[in-house]
């Protein structure tokens, strides 16, 4: 486990991006698996949404609405980040050999934020 979750990768059931105070990720439930959200210091599990899936993948779209798709790519769960300017499309990373500048969910120890982050190759700022 890992806290970073790469834009290729699916998080299927038993995955999750983790440190050492949070967890998020699928686990299985009847019919499919939830989305789950926990704080690793105690064992409350907060499930944030029933999926008919049992794997997911995550993208932005060009209005700034984080998605989980099926491994269908069907919307599963959706959420919109308030975010008013536009935002450009990338059909491919922005390099030919990408370092980190492929979108990444980020879960932070700080607070338990996921953020997605990228690191920009010129300046190496995030």
């Amino acid at each position: 486990m890992t806290d970073r979750w790469g834009n290729t990768e699916s998080l299927t059931v038993g995955k999750s991006i983790c440190n050492d105070v949070w967890r998020f990720g699928v686990v299985k439930k009847k019919n499919g698996g939830a989305l789950v959200w926990q704080d690793c210091n105690t064992t409350e599990i907060l499930y944030l949404q029933t999926l008919n899936t049992t794997t997911v993948s995550f993208q932005m779209t060009i209005h700034g609405v984080f998605q989980l798709l099926s491994e269908k790519d069907k919307v599963v769960w959706e959420l919109e980040s308030g975010y008013t300017e536009s935002i450009d499309l990338h059909e491919k990373c922005l390099n030919d050999r990408p370092v980190m500048d492929c979108p990444y969910l980020h879960l932070r120890k700080r607070g338990g934020t996921i953020v997605l982050n990228y690191i920009e190759k010129n300046s190496t700022q995030w």
